[in-house]
């Protein structure tokens, strides 16, 4: 999972680069800027998943 974020974070850069014609350093440092968003998904769906409500049901669930 955490690869997947990061590859598609630096797909979506590359793309993104390659469209506005950035150069690699220019490209390298956006997609950089945005490791920072993949720690934080990462962490708010962590939370959501040790988190239960009144029922004792988990808020987020393992897919399956």
């Amino acid at each position: 999972m955490i690869l997947s974020l990061i590859l598609g974070k630096a797909i979506a850069a590359w793309i993104a680069g390659r469209g506005f014609d950035y150069t690699g350093q220019a490209t390298l440092t956006m997609w950089a800027l945005t490791l920072p968003q993949v720690a934080a998904a990462l962490a708010a769906t962590l939370v959501g998943y040790k988190t239960f409500n009144a029922a004792g049901e988990r808020l987020l669930s393992r897919p399956g």
